[in-house]
């Protein structure tokens, strides 16, 4: 990876905290380590040079949730990770799961409205609006089945 990027999935995860004393015990990390990194089971520190991909940690939701964020990502190759972790202690139940998983390279502003996900292969951008699918080619839009699209000036 090397760049800006979006990362998104879905979520539910009951865990054991605490609103009033905003203590988290079992909780769902999702983070992006460095390729390099050793991870350590019963070890909640997490390694040096880790993106956080979770506001600091997941809980009290057993419907699904969704979560999206941007990350700015030096080169190099790094591990997706989604951890639990749980103090042992009493509690509630502690389960989690994650769906849906997306990461994708945010390519340049279009401005265009409604887009939702911009994708660059290096020769042409493939872009989605109103839930359908364009390309723009040396500055001409084609829509999906590849006619030319005119464009309102």
């Amino acid at each position: 990876l090397d760049g800006e990027y979006t990362f998104a999935y879905d979520w539910k995860a009951n865990g054991d905290y605490s609103v009033e004393e905003g203590e988290l015990y079992d909780y769902l990390r999702v983070v992006l380590v460095p390729a390099s990194a050793a991870l350590e089971a019963g070890n909640p520190a997490l390694p040096e040079g880790y993106i956080a991909l979770d506001n600091g940690g997941l809980y009290g939701a057993t419907d699904w949730q969704h979560h999206s964020s941007d990350a700015e990502v030096a080169a190099g190759q790094y591990k997706l990770v989604f951890a639990w972790f749980n103090d042992e202690s009493d509690g509630q139940d502690a389960p989690a799961a994650v769906d849906n998983i997306s990461i994708q390279e945010k390519g340049p502003e279009t401005g265009l409205e409604g887009n939702a996900g911009i994708f660059n292969n290096g020769k042409a951008f493939k872009f989605l609006r109103d839930n359908k699918v364009f390309i723009l080619v040396n500055g001409v839009i084609y829509d999906a089945t590849g006619r030319k699209v005119e464009v309102a000036k």
